[in-house]
């Protein structure tokens, strides 16, 4: 059962923890120097979460 688990639910995690780190990356290049509003929304909506994939 603990093989299945880390199987189904570590990709699903670790895919969690990238998009997380995209959204923190651009939140933190957003705070180092001033962005334009155009630049600004590109940025943010790079980091809007995906839509789930069909698994």
């Amino acid at each position: 059962m603990d093989e299945i688990k880390c199987n189904v639910l570590r990709p699903r995690l670790e895919k969690a923890l990238a998009d997380n780190n995209v959204l923190f990356g651009g939140l933190a290049a957003i705070e180092r120097q001033p962005v334009s509003v155009r630049r600004q929304i590109k940025l943010f909506r790079s980091a809007e979460p995906r839509k789930p994939d069909a698994d």
